[in-house]
């Protein structure tokens, strides 16, 4: 992750992800998804 940002969710269920997403931009908040494979271990 970026410095400064913060992990609100987790979830392996992609479409949940994208319905919080949406919660999140809608409010104002930058959001993005990162999928887990693309993390560092």
């Amino acid at each position: 992750m970026e410095k400064d940002w913060v992990k609100v969710y987790a979830s392996n269920i992609a479409y949940e992800s994208e319905i919080v997403r949406g919660m999140l931009v809608e409010n104002g908040i930058d959001a993005v998804i990162i999928p887990a494979r693309t993390l560092p271990s």
